[in-house]
């Protein structure tokens, strides 16, 4: 679809790195904590890929995109993206060199299009799955991306070709229900050892409660340039509402129940009001008349457990296009 075939050179991480943007519709898909944008990024030579949401479409959120997928002490060789756009202008910030496509004509960036395709439609996927609002999308993407990162292929993942090491951490599903053990604040570390008889000034349990919380597991925490250092994402299911923004976690120790298939804390209740829909708008065609056995609508076997049904996602073959 265009452009230049510079993959035979793309040998190592930063070689040749391609993007684009993520396009949103306004108000309705931002993201939890306010991005209104989301930069998907692909490295050629690793297979690495990324989408990295940022609160707005400036010079200086892009360019601390950037920074976050190339990492410390990374040089990128080629970068190619909409010739037009903040990408390119960040890039050149950064002294990479820039390949530009036609601005307009996103078939001339057709291996970015198509990462965009696949990140949206992962996203997409994964989020029905833990019946999570559209609204997590930042952390949903971040997940689906570092899930594709670790998947090895020709024995072999990204993640291994990047960092020359296999990833290490447990391989959870986005939304899946965790015990976390929450990491005590500053101001609790300072206050420690004090109150009657020495006990912990800040703790907000009894002596005898359990100490770890129930969560929803957002993915891991990654380091720039994307490594992983044994840190993890959970929202705390006791303040869980979709009225308002849950508290979120950077924990060092989790567990997931034992023996039995994930568990999708938000699932069920999602599936009711996907149900309760449905039977609205029977109602206002007069189908609620009808007689129908619900039994043969639910979910049944695997599907019970909250897994559904993945949505096709495009293949991004490195190296058989002529496409950027």
């Amino acid at each position: 679809k265009g452009g230049i075939k510079r993959f035979d050179g793309a040998k190592d991480f930063g070689d040749h790195v391609t993007a684009d943007t993520l396009v949103l519709r306004g108000k309705k898909d931002q993201g939890i904590n306010g991005e209104t944008n989301g930069i998907v990024l692909l490295d050629i030579a690793t297979g690495w890929l990324d989408c990295i949401a940022t609160r707005t479409k400036s010079g200086d959120d892009t360019y601390a995109a950037l920074t976050e997928f190339a990492g410390p002490r990374t040089y990128v060789d080629y970068f190619y993206a909409d010739g037009g756009s903040e990408l390119s202008r960040a890039a050149k910030d950064k002294g990479w060199c820039r390949g530009r496509s036609t601005p307009g004509l996103p078939e001339t960036n057709g291996i970015a299009e198509a990462a965009v395709k696949k990140v949206l439609y992962g996203t997409r996927t994964i989020l029905e799955q833990a019946g999570a609002p559209p609204k997590f999308w930042p952390y949903a993407a971040r997940a689906f991306c570092l899930s594709n990162n670790i998947i090895e292929k020709d024995g072999v993942s990204p993640y291994e070709k990047r960092h020359a090491e296999v990833f290490s951490g447990p391989k959870l599903p986005f939304g899946c229900f965790v015990d976390y053990l929450p990491t005590p604040d500053k101001r609790y570390l300072k206050r420690k050892g004090e109150g009657e008889e020495h006990e912990d000034g800040d703790m907000k349990n009894p002596k005898f409660a359990p100490r770890s919380k129930p969560g929803f597991f957002l993915g891991y925490f990654l380091q720039p340039g994307g490594k992983w250092t044994g840190d993890y994402l959970v929202a705390d299911l006791e303040t869980f509402s979709r009225d308002r923004k849950p508290t979120v976690c950077r924990v060092k120790r989790l567990t997931v129940p034992s023996g039995v298939p994930f568990v999708f804390p938000l699932k069920e209740e999602y599936d009711k009001v996907r149900m309760q829909l449905g039977r609205s708008i029977a109602g206002d065609f007069g189908l609620d008349d009808l007689e129908m056995d619900i039994s043969d609508v639910r979910p049944s076997g695997s599907e019970q457990s909250g897994r559904t049904h993945v949505e096709e996602v495009p293949q991004i073959e490195v190296g058989t296009s002529s496409a950027q």
